[in-house]
């Protein structure tokens, strides 16, 4: 690979999405209680694509070492 290809990847990492059902790969929460610290601002917020819920991974890793 070279150094374009690199930081391609690099940048599709990074805005990886992690749909709700999936989530348990990086916190141990059931889907309800993510949802219910979501509505209390103390969860990253969700988006939607193709009426999916899904994250940005990076918030889901930062917020995971943040909790310790």
């Amino acid at each position: 690979m070279n150094q374009q290809s690199l930081s391609a990847q690099a940048v599709l990492e990074d805005e990886a999405f992690v749909l709700l059902l999936e989530l348990r790969q990086y916190v141990p929460l059931h889907p309800q209680h993510i949802r219910k610290l979501v509505r209390r601002g103390e969860f990253p917020t969700p988006v939607k694509i193709g009426g999916r819920t899904a994250f940005r991974r990076r918030d889901i890793i930062a917020w995971a070492q943040e909790q310790g």
